[in-house]
């Protein structure tokens, strides 16, 4: 789990909610840092925001949620960068920074189908090693 000041405790909120295994990295305080542990990621899960956009600079390959925000505009159309958000939903895609229904197309996303796409990019690094 990447994180940056002010945002220890949701750092540890999220790691404690994907349970063993999982651990926060020590604060990135620059994108200088930030790049250092991205680049030493075999994929990133994200959502879309400027670490995504660093990773897909060093060519690491991600996995991104989207919510409000537009995949066409925002996703670089390249096997190594899938995405996935909740489609049927009504108002998915909106751009709207001021949810009135809580975020449920970032919160209601289940893992099951994210990890699929995971484990293809997992898959075909490890097909190149």
């Amino acid at each position: 789990m990447f994180w940056g000041p002010g945002e220890k405790d949701l750092a540890d909120e999220v790691v404690k909610g994907i349970g063993s295994g999982a651990a926060a990295i020590a604060e990135t305080r620059c994108i200088r840092d930030l790049a250092r542990e991205l680049a030493s990621c075999r994929v990133v899960v994200t959502n879309c925001a400027g670490p995504k956009h660093v990773a897909v600079a060093l060519g690491v390959p991600t996995v991104t949620i989207h919510g409000s925000s537009d995949p066409a505009a925002w996703n670089p159309p390249h096997p190594k960068h899938p995405f996935v958000r909740l489609e049927e939903l009504p108002c998915i895609g909106c751009r709207s920074n001021d949810c009135p229904y809580n975020l449920e197309c970032m919160t209601q996303l289940p893992a099951e189908r994210v990890l699929p796409l995971v484990e293809r990019l997992l898959a075909g690094a490890e097909a190149k090693a």
